[in-house]
């Protein structure tokens, strides 16, 4: 893969493996995501059966170098990843994605993995209250509570707020909120994939809807209302691309030209881009969603670019 400096704050890394490309056009499209996720009642049953299976747990490879803990913060559980030799550097806060209605699911994990090997850290991730049984309300509750302990234990500058997708919304939400409350900032955000506009009628997502292999818009749409509960799906704590993005740490943002989302990536970089806010994009060439959580040298690549914006 190589890198262009397209404009200010946008990095497009090009070239695409023969692997990722595999996923991306055979693997994907059979496992028939797409067209489950365009039928509600289908992807209703389904998620009822994932639900009751629970929250992935960490495979062998993680267990076996890191010690696992849990902890409960507003009545929800957190796991503590957190290295069996040495001492954590700095403590990572990774919200799972999922359109707010998922549990972890496997492959999330290895992205954790990443985060904690590439950064001598500790990375915390709270299996934080879902929709449609609760509203965004639980959630955010959940994570300052979360987050108030962990900076009473490690202070703000050692914590990095990230996540993929939804968990990426939730992250920059977040960070704005805590920033309204003039709380201790963490040092750093990392948005991958992020789904930061959940209003219904997005139309730049339309150019990108035969490209992505996962995602569809009618359960983008139901979950989206789901999550609002009555809060207006414009408001930024729902929709934090529509927040005022001024005041935050310094935040790296991951995204592809094959994911429904991307526009949403797109309109963050632009609004950085006008306020002069410390925000970078980078745009991977052919990239479906969540391309981080994938077993792909592009992973890879990625999840060492994160750590080397942590190390700055």
């Amino acid at each position: 893969m190589t890198s262009d400096k397209a404009l200010t704050g946008v990095d497009i890394w090009h070239g695409e493996s023969l692997f990722s490309r595999l996923i991306r056009t055979v693997i994907l499209p059979l496992m028939g995501s797409k067209r489950m996720l365009r039928d509600i009642d289908v992807h209703a049953r389904h998620l009822q059966k994932t639900r009751k299976a629970g929250e992935a747990r960490p495979p062998r490879r993680i267990t076996s170098n890191y010690r696992i803990t849990t902890r409960v913060y507003a009545g929800a559980n957190a796991l503590f990843v957190e290295p069996k030799c040495g001492a954590a550097q700095r403590t990572i806060v990774y919200i799972h994605g999922g359109a707010y209605v998922s549990n972890m699911l496997s492959y999330q994990w290895n992205l954790v993995e990443g985060l904690a090997s590439r950064n001598a850290a500790r990375v915390v991730v709270p299996h934080y209250p879902l929709a449609p049984e609760h509203d965004w309300q639980p959630g955010f509750a959940m994570m300052q509570e979360l987050y108030a302990a962990l900076l009473a234990e490690h202070g703000a500058e050692s914590i990095v707020l990230c996540g993929d997708s939804a968990g990426g919304g939730f992250t920059l939400a977040l960070a704005q909120m805590l920033r309204d409350q003039q709380a201790p900032l963490p040092g750093k955000l990392v948005l991958y994939s992020p789904w930061l506009d959940l209003r219904e009628h997005n139309r730049d997502q339309d150019a990108y809807d035969a490209a992505d292999p996962m995602l569809a818009r009618p359960v983008l749409v139901w979950s989206a209302r789901n999550w609002a509960g009555r809060t207006p799906l414009d408001d930024p704590r729902i929709s934090p691309v529509l927040g005022d993005i001024t005041g935050l740490p310094p935040i790296l943002v991951f995204s592809g030209t094959a994911d429904l989302l991307h526009p949403d990536s797109l309109a963050l970089q632009a609004k950085a881009q006008r306020l002069h806010c410390p925000l970078r994009l980078i745009i991977g060439d052919r990239m479906t969603h969540a391309w981080s959580v994938l077993p792909t040298r592009e992973a890879r690549r990625l999840h060492d670019e994160t750590a080397s914006f942590l190390q700055q």
